[in-house]
């Protein structure tokens, strides 16, 4: 009965950070008071409930050298022109029958290079969304598509925060869990293509606005150097080289493609990795602003908070009942069925 109302507690403060607009931290921090309490009143030794905690955070402390890198390299990608790159020559092919198509494949593209929706959403999404207004095409179905393709690469990319945090919090390799992720995605992937070139043609566009490509090539150098950084992503995992090295240098490439190519000096572009990039004011300097590495910061809080939660409920064997159950269903019906209807029945549990 304890746990029930520890659980309850809980939502209810999940419940009040989305209705405040609070960081979902304080939820966490939240939980693990009230089962700290319930294990005390349980007479569960502290060395005991910090011990499964800690055993738990480790694992998530683990991806913090991940989450930086990802915010060095969406600022980093921002002031090289990398982004902006694949817009424009992404847009250059749209024709008025092509344009949910074109969204999907673009956004799903950079996603998986980039391995962030939210930094697609907000970037190629918001252009993708003026593009649909401007020209008449249904605003929720362009939505629909841009988040289709933005969470692409969020779940598959070697670079994706969440892929890193999965596997950390598993304890499985996350080169092995991409590998088995591309070979079950591709199927679906083709039938969304399908889809989505039949909206195409159901939602064309009506006019197609150059204005955007003017303030893209009036901000930026757009020549083939500013997409080395985005290669190196797609290519050096495939020739064995581990995530972190790979980021690494594509940090530093378009760092050195910030300075060279864009003529931005090396102090502001460090800045940039670390605060988050401020381009010049413009029509476009709100949507190609952001990312760094503090951005980041309460990403990895709430990973590591969200490890010492689901550590203390192991240690204090909270979720034992349920863990059973887990696995008498996955004997029954498989692992995969059993983690869908698990997922559906308590969405957390899909990370």
């Amino acid at each position: 009965m304890g746990s029930i109302v520890c659980f309850a507690l809980f939502l209810g403060a999940v419940g009040v950070c989305l209705a405040e607009g609070w960081q979902l931290m304080w939820a966490i921090w939240a939980g693990i008071a009230v089962f700290a309490v319930l294990g005390l009143a349980r007479h569960v030794p502290v060395r005991v409930m910090a011990a499964g905690a800690w055993r738990q955070g480790r694992k998530m402390c683990s991806v913090i050298d991940i989450y930086l890198l990802i915010g060095a390299i969406t600022a980093l990608w921002r002031s090289a022109g990398t982004i902006g790159f694949f817009i424009y020559h992404g847009l250059q092919i749209i024709t008025p029958q092509m344009f949910l198509l074109v969204a999907f494949l673009l956004t799903s593209f950079i996603s998986y290079a980039l391995g962030t929706s939210f930094g697609v959403v907000g970037t190629v999404g918001v252009i993708l969304m003026a593009l649909a207004r401007s020209g008449g095409v249904d605003a929720a179905v362009t939505a629909g598509t841009i988040i289709a393709g933005a969470y692409f690469g969020d779940r598959c990319s070697p670079a994706s925060s969440s892929a890193a945090l999965v596997a950390a919090a598993t304890g499985t390799a996350l080169e092995r869990n991409l590998r088995r992720m591309h070979r079950t995605g591709w199927l679906p992937y083709l039938v969304s293509l399908a889809a989505y070139a039949a909206l195409s043609v159901t939602h064309p566009l009506t006019m197609v606005d150059s204005g955007v490509l003017d303030q893209l090539s009036g901000t930026f150098s757009l020549s083939w150097w500013t997409a080395i950084p985005a290669l190196l992503i797609l290519i050096l995992p495939l020739c064995k080289v581990p995530i972190r090295p790979t980021m690494a240098v594509s940090a530093l490439t378009a760092l050195l493609v910030t300075v060279f190519a864009q003529g931005r000096a090396l102090l502001p572009t460090l800045r940039d990795a670390v605060l988050g990039y401020l381009p010049a004011p413009g029509a476009l300097h709100d949507v190609l602003s952001g990312g760094g590495m503090m951005s980041m910061v309460s990403a990895t809080i709430m990973a590591v908070s969200a490890g010492l939660y689901a550590g203390l409920l192991g240690g204090m064997g909270v979720l034992n009942g349920a863990a059973h159950l887990a696995q008498r269903l996955a004997r029954r019906a498989g692992r995969f069925p059993a983690c869908a209807a698990i997922s559906v029945v308590c969405p957390g549990s899909a990370l």
